[in-house]
């Protein structure tokens, strides 16, 4: 491996361990508060789909269920 290559692995590396710091910091005080938000985008995203038409794209209509999906996960594990 190049020294170039190294360094790019070093630098990738130290990134990743800081983002996973900051989420790891951020998310007990997030994770009460995200169930409800993820659901209303979802559903608004669905209503924007449905008014624009793209109805026929399955692949684009898996991002409003996932958040839907997401956000009843999050309000159940926060309500517990």
């Amino acid at each position: 491996m190049s020294q170039s290559q190294q360094e790019n692995k070093t630098v990738r590396h130290r990134l990743v361990s800081k983002a996973k710091g900051f989420i790891g910091r951020l998310w007990p005080r997030v994770r009460p508060v995200v169930g409800m938000p993820l659901i209303y985008i979802g559903v608004l995203l669905m209503v924007v789909f449905y008014f624009t038409n793209l109805t026929n794209y399955n692949l684009l209509l898996f991002l409003p269920l996932l958040l839907i999906a997401l956000g009843i996960i999050g309000k159940v594990a926060a309500d517990r």
